[in-house]
């Protein structure tokens, strides 16, 4: 008796344990955390990825509508709605990282993570099986084709889309298979249509959602009814034709309200027997909200459905209309799956007909010049690709373009995938349909009829001869069991309809935007299907063969695929390393060659840079993008011509007038740099008169007006550009810029901080805010702004000119010397750089270093004055007179109102003891300039020594009182 009270009260300890005990009791919860570690080391080589130049720079770092988004989801919403959810989490993200992609990648690891564990526990709860569900999250966890979705920071929408997708349909199984009073099993809906939306916020694919929870009503053999069919459709209202950030006007209210108002009739009234009074108010009031709303067509069926269901059916048994004539309701009984199925389809072909929705845009769509025929071909391809690509996953590469055609045919592989398709088709469905043929028949045959006994059909195998194969000693009994059928054919079916449903938005039968007619990152979702479809196989095993050889066949599938996603991650690292990657394996990729030469820009490496370019314009000239860039090469390696050759070839072939205001804007950009200010302004006419909403022009046209002097005219240019876009960092900065010169530095300094604030990492506001603090005489404020550019562009050239000008202020002259060499190294060919880092040598007693400067700036210029004037100063510090009177007498010939040049000139003369030619120079610098003291003191000094004592002393005095200290002294010694 106390023994049966002990294990009594250890029963009910058990059931009292915590939860998290409970957790590490179960075996399969803590293999699938194990895996979770393992696959945090697999894709830990994405902590050291950066942005790549695909997708990352358009969707991020170079998406201003993301980078200055201020809390209106309605701006992201217009960019793209099927991705607006993405963009919102980007958004968020830079808010607090920038530009560090760290942390975004950290985030998309975390969001696989969440998938495995989700996936989990939806093809638990749906089987109620826990080893396929292992089996299926520990493929999914690791599988190489999750490479790209997790390492492309672009491609999070796959991971929030399968997020939200896997959450809507964990709730839909507890939908559908617990019954619930009417307002919990409503509310539940409501939070598994926010789920879904979600996911379609979040990708276009999620919008096959509705069918999946078709198939899981199918699967549970729930019945059809019109609120089963009516759930569906409001999804796919919220996917299409709902536009949220309309929803204040009259029209989209209306829409809502109808929905919303027959989602709850039909919840809480349909199936319910009232009054032959009150259904008909219900049926009335019904086709009021109907008529009220801007859609009827699509609600109309659901109100005949409800109507014959109120009036029809409740009136009348349905067990009369069998008894009598009434053969179309008799057949609508019996097919009532079918002509459900039917209207789902009629009512989204109304969708269609109505333009209220598109999966892809059409323009510059590689595949709108295949047929319809040609696009089964293309689908059947991809269909295989993707069936392939789930059993041996390596050799992968992140390019697939569409075939070329040759007179008229696709290359032949295409052909031969449909009957692949077709094959494998009819395979799986004998397999499927013959109940009494196992695996483990087929097996017996494959080792060999002379060794293994054939099992009679539908009997269990109960012999046990030793095997005289390559097996082994081994028997039969113990190799097989003792169960010939194949228990899972309806979990199968549904397995292989949910990867067929999923995949198919990517399978060109529809057409779709882009250049890749097969992805890795496509079958994220979809190969939960096929996953869950092993784990079945895998339970199968179990029982036919050993499972100790069942665990270390998977384990060594499971370890062997993360070994490769770990090896396949590093490609992913870098732009260079990605389409480096893609170009070995099929080097006629256009775009892949494009997209290295952009990623190479950095390096410096031009002539491999214009190879690439080159390459791929050869592959493809039509490729836009290719023009694009190679434009921009030649734009920073100063051959403007070739620039503007392939900026205007983009003119010429492009057919929106937008693209082609872009492309007039950066036409006038290398204008500008070749000092064509009258015809870049004329190019920025023509790209405002193109397009009157694009705000760079008006930008850069206030820069040229800036140049040209017209302050006023440039101020209102980057008004206006402010006006179109609010958040023009840009425009702001520049605005600063023309208030400076106009000498409103209060408004100017508010420009500068407005444009950091709107975008902290503008280096060019840094810049300019650091330059007027130090024209202010804020030294320390100045190069503080000054270090913050360099910090953001390290290979800012002007930021490090006007910090070496502020450490000159302030007399550090090391760090000014050491500021000019960066900027000389940046550019080489700027004549004031070496000028500049020559007067420091020069203050830094530094006369050989200073003496290289100024001659390689005569050598850049033989014809300006200054680089004579302190080349001859220097050398005569040199104690070289004759040569640097040459240099001085150079530069009054080029200049004759050199004040600089007549005044060295003089002391020369002076120290030479010439002090009649001494006095012409310094009489000819007070024409010049009647406040320059020291030019008063020679000028006495002069005097002096010509005999003329009384004049002397005036200039002396003068000098004095100009504020010359060494005059004072001569005061004392000429002037008793």
């Amino acid at each position: 008796m106390k023994h049966l009270n002990k294990r009594k009260n250890q029963t009910v300890d058990k059931h009292k344990k915590m939860p998290f005990v409970r957790f590490f009791e179960d075996r399969n919860k803590l293999y699938l955390l194990f895996g979770m570690m393992i696959v945090l080391f697999v894709f830990s080589k994405s902590l050291q990825c950066g942005f790549l130049n695909w997708d990352d720079d358009k969707q991020l770092t170079d998406n201003q509508v993301v980078k200055n988004f201020k809390g209106d989801f309605s701006t992201l919403y217009k960019l793209d709605k099927h991705t607006s959810l993405t963009l919102l989490t980007y958004a968020a993200d830079y808010k607090i990282w920038r530009k560090s992609p760290l942390p975004y990648h950290a985030e998309n690891v975390l969001l696989h993570l969440l998938n495995i564990l989700l996936v989990f526990i939806f093809i638990r709860k749906l089987f109620n099986n826990s080893s396929v569900s292992l089996v299926c999250a520990l493929l999914f966890a690791v599988h190489p084709s999750r490479v790209e979705s997790v390492l492309w920071i672009a491609e999070r929408k796959d991971l929030l889309f399968t997020m939200f997708s896997l959450l809507s349909l964990i709730g839909y199984l507890g939908y559908v298979n617990k019954n619930r009073p009417p307002v919990k099993q409503f509310f539940l809906y409501l939070g598994i249509a926010a789920l879904s939306y979600l996911a379609a916020l979040s990708k276009i694919q999620a919008v096959v959602i509705p069918i999946v929870f078709f198939m899981v009503d199918i699967y549970y053999k729930r019945r059809v009814n019109l609120i089963s069919v009516f759930e569906k459709f409001v999804l796919i209202f919220f996917f299409f034709i709902l536009q949220p950030i309309y929803i204040s006007s009259l029209h989209e209210i209306r829409l809502l309200f109808s929905v919303v108002f027959l989602l709850i009739v039909f919840f809480f009234i349909n199936g319910k027997s009232f009054k032959k009074s009150v259904n008909l108010f219900f049926v009335f009031f019904t086709l009021i909200v109907v008529l009220l709303s801007t859609q009827i067509l699509l609600l109309l069926p659901f109100f005949v459905w409800f109507s014959y269901d109120r009036i029809i059916v409740l009136y009348f048994p349905v067990d009369k209309f069998k008894e009598d004539a009434h053969n179309f309701l008799k057949y609508f009984l019996k097919y009532k799956y079918f002509f459900a199925v039917i209207l789902f389809v009629f009512i989204a072909f109304i969708m269609l007909a109505q333009h209220r929705f598109g999966f892809w845009l059409v323009a510059n769509n590689p595949s709108i010049s295949y047929t319809f025929v040609d696009r089964f071909f293309l689908g059947a391809y991809a269909l295989m690709f993707y069936l392939f690509l789930f059993v041996f996953p390596f050799n992968l590469n992140a390019i697939h373009p569409y075939p070329l055609k040759s007179d008229g045919f696709l290359p032949i592989e295409y052909y031969l995938a449909m009957v692949g398709v077709i094959v494998i088709i009819f395979t799986v469905f004998y397999f499927i349909k013959n109940k009494n043929l196992s695996p483990l028949r087929k097996v017996q045959k494959i080792f060999s009829s002379d060794f293994l006994p054939l099992i009679p059909e539908g009997k269990s195998l109960k012999i046990s001869v030793p095997l005289k194969s390559p097996l082994g000693d081994l028997g039969v009994k113990r190799l097989f069991g003792v169960d010939s059928n194949f228990k899972f054919r309806k979990e199968i079916i549904f397995l292989l309809l949910f990867f067929i449903v999923n995949i198919a938005l990517v399978l060109h039968i529809i057409p779709i935007q882009g250049r890749l007619v097969t992805a890795d990152r496509y079958s994220y979702f979809a190969y939960i299907g096929l996953f869950a479809v092993v784990g079945f196989i895998y339970e199968e095993c179990k029982c036919k063969f050993r499972l100790f050889a069942c665990k270390w066949i998977f384990l060594t599938v499971f370890l062997l695929l993360s070994s490769y996603s770990f090896i396949r991650s590093s490609v992913w690292e870098s732009s260079v390393s990605l389409f480096t990657s893609v170009i070995e394996k099929n080097p006629t990729i256009a775009f892949a060659h494009s997209n290295l030469g952009a990623a190479m820009m950095g390096s410096g490496d031009f002539r491999k840079i214009i190879l690439h370019l080159n390459r791929a314009i050869a592959i493809d000239s039509t490729l836009q993008t290719a023009y694009y860039n190679r434009a921009m090469v030649y734009y920073q390696t100063g051959e403007y011509e070739k620039s503007l050759k392939d900026i205007y070839w983009l003119i010429r072939t492009q057919k929106d007038s937008a693209s082609q205001a872009i492309s007039y804007n950066d036409m006038a950009m290398v204008k500008m740099e070749m000092g064509l200010l009258s015809d870049a302004k004329n190019d920025l006419e023509k790209s405002i008169k193109m397009d009157l909403t694009y705000a760079k022009p008006y930008n850069n046209r206030g820069r040229i007006k800036c140049l040209d002097g017209d302050l006023d005219g440039s101020i209102a240019d980057f008004n206006h550009a402010l006006l179109i876009m609010p958040d023009m960092d840009e425009a702001y900065a520049n605005r600063g810029w023309s208030l400076a010169l106009k000498g409103d530095r209060g408004r100017a300094m508010q420009d500068y901080q407005k444009a950091i604030e709107i975008n902290p990492e503008n280096d060019k506001a840094y810049a300019n805010l650091g330059t007027m603090k130090v024209n202010m005489k804020d030294i320390k404020g100045g190069i503080s702004d000054l270090n913050r550019a360099i910090e953001i562009n390290p290979k800012f050239e002007i930021a490090y000119r006007n910090r070496g000008y502020a450490h000159f202020v302030e007399n550090n002259l090391e760090s000014c010397i050491s500021d000019y060499s960066r900027a000389i190294s940046l550019n080489p060919k700027s004549l004031d750089l070496f000028q500049n880092r020559g007067w420091a040598y020069f203050r830094n007693h530094d006369l050989q270093h200073a003496l290289a400067d100024f001659n390689k700036a005569v050598d850049m210029d033989n014809k300006n004055e200054i680089s004579y004037v302190h080349r001859g100063w220097i050398k005569f510090q040199l104690h070289d007179s004759t040569s640097s009177l040459i240099d001085l007498s150079r530069a009054i010939e080029l200049n004759n109102k050199s004040e600089k040049g007549h005044l060295f000139r003089g002391i020369v003369f002076y120290n030479q003891k010439k002090y009649a030619a001494s006095f012409a120079d310094v009489r000819e610098v007070i024409k010049i300039n009647k406040l320059n003291a020291e030019a008063f003191y020679y000028s006495g000094l002069c005097k002096h020594f010509l005999g003329k004592n009384n004049e002397a002393c005036v200039d002396i005095d003068e000098a004095m009182r100009l504020g010359f200290s060494r005059a004072k002294e001569a005061k004392e010694k000429y002037c008793k």
